[in-house]
């Protein structure tokens, strides 16, 4: 069920934009101060609703590209606010030219477009991204008010020769960014949406290199462009809440379908299986084979509870608590007893000193899934455990010498129901998938068939 509460309905969105251009336009004739604090307020309320929606979505979604818009746009809308404050005519710092408020345009463009190229770099640098970001907003706002930043703006003269330069650089980062979009994997209508907004902004920065007069036309035209790209932004960054929340709703529709299926299965078992040792009660190696019948189903229904309850549990909030060698010994205990039971090797390697603060509950079921599917599928020779700490991560790593990933499934181990050669329900790793993104960590697979596979789990944790 699509939210359409969330996200505006496209057909209506290109009468809207004109209807509120017009209306805008009709302002900036009769009150050029009014229109400029109209667009520009409307400017900042969808930079403050993007830094929410993408900090309160991360908490659920695990997705930095909605957190990294919001990170961008949150330094984006201080400056907007300077800048909006210290337009001609506002009257908040007195003394001030319309050098102050193109000073403060000029560095809140370069702070967004140097965040919008960030964010289009298939690289890792979440920390990075929001050290760049804040800094160069912060320095740059320091660097206006203390008289060191460039002149943008020359009363009786208009735009200074730093001003149209930066300007130009700005489209021309603009465009590199524009291809990047182009080449990534992401949703045709995200892509779309997201490069309108991107060609309307630079419609915008090009009409700020032409005016003389910061209630001139140019300047108003401009304004306009950036009206129409931060509407589309909003636009786009409801959508994408939209399909991440919708994407959600059918996993755990699929969950649970999966599960009511599973019981099926068992319960059909059991009953017919009793039904049958009502009926035909002759020796004692039929009431076995029944009993044992009854055993496995009831087995497959407490494994399914059990999954259930484990699943449910996820998005609970937990607190970080001590984990220290002893704490692994608890989590590995029973493992020791299968592979006992089973006559396999159970290698372990955990530092005897380690210690840190993490979520205890999440780490237990990440190690317990993935020895459960390494002894499951290991018949003979030995499953391996290593626990280590390397400056700011745990490092987990479980191998074993059983069957291995089947190549035509090892891509889709991760989502729910995808079973291997031996029976379960095939929650356990999508478990484990959740909880490591949950906790912004990494995991690598390696499997080859009828040798083996190893997990690798980098997780980041404090002392």
């Amino acid at each position: 069920m699509k939210i359409y509460s969330l996200s505006l309905k496209k057909s209506y969105i290109y009468i809207t934009i004109i209807l509120i251009n017009i209306i805008l336009w009709q302002f900036s004739k009769k009150n050029y101060l009014l229109f400029h604090s109209i667009v520009e307020l409307f400017a900042i309320i969808t930079a403050g609703a993007i830094f929410v929606i993408g900090v309160n979505s991360y908490k659920i979604l695990k997705d930095k590209f909605l957190l990294k818009l919001g990170i961008l746009y949150s330094m984006v809308a201080v400056i907007d606010i300077l800048h909006t404050l210290s337009y001609k005519g506002m009257g908040v710092f007195p003394g001030a030219t319309a050098n102050l408020p193109t000073q403060l345009w000029i560095l809140g463009r370069m702070v967004e477009t140097i965040g919008l190229f960030l964010i289009n770099i298939k690289k890792n640098i979440f920390k990075l991204f929001s050290v760049i970001i804040y800094a160069s907003g912060i320095f740059g706002i320091m660097a206006i008010f203390f008289g060191v930043f460039p002149d943008a703006f020359i009363e009786g003269r208009g735009l200074t020769p730093f001003k149209i330069f930066s300007e130009y650089i700005i489209v021309f980062i603009l465009l590199i960014t524009i291809y990047l979009i182009g080449k990534q994997s992401i949703p045709q209508k995200v892509k779309k949406y997201y490069i309108y907004a991107l060609i309307f902004t630079i419609s915008a920065e090009l009409s700020f290199t032409l005016y003389v007069d910061v209630y001139g036309f140019f300047n108003m035209l401009g304004h306009l462009f950036r009206f129409i790209s931060y509407f589309i932004l909003l636009d786009l960054t409801l959508d994408i809440l939209n399909t991440f929340i919708n994407d959600l709703r059918e996993k755990k529709k699929n969950i649970f379908n999966g599960l009511i299926h599973n019981l099926k299965s068992p319960t059909t078992i059991i009953k017919l299986n009793t039904e049958m040792l009502l009926k035909k009660l002759k020796d004692v190696e039929e009431k076995k084979a029944y009993l044992e019948n009854i055993l496995t189903a009831v087995n497959q229904i407490n494994t399914l509870i059990y999954d259930l309850l484990q699943y449910n549990s996820l998005c609970k909030n937990i607190k970080k608590e001590k984990i220290d060698y002893d704490k692994f010994m608890e989590i590995i205990h029973n493992y020791k007893i299968i592979a006992k039971n089973k006559n396999i090797d159970f290698i372990i390697e955990i530092e005897k000193n380690i210690e840190f603060y993490s979520y205890y509950n999440y780490i237990d079921l990440i190690i317990s899934n993935l020895l459960n599917n390494a002894f499951k599928y290991t018949e003979k020779g030995h499953v391996f455990l290593a626990i280590k700490r390397t400056n700011s991560y745990l490092i987990i790593k479980v191998a074993d010498t059983g069957i291995g990933i089947n190549p035509e499934i090892k891509d889709k181990i991760f989502e729910p129901f995808i079973r291997g050669e031996k029976p379960g329900t095939g929650i356990g790793l999508t478990v484990v998938s959740f909880l490591i993104k949950k906790m912004d960590g990494d995991l690598q697979v390696y499997s080859k068939k009828g040798k083996g596979t190893i997990f690798e789990i980098k997780i980041p944790i404090k002392k």
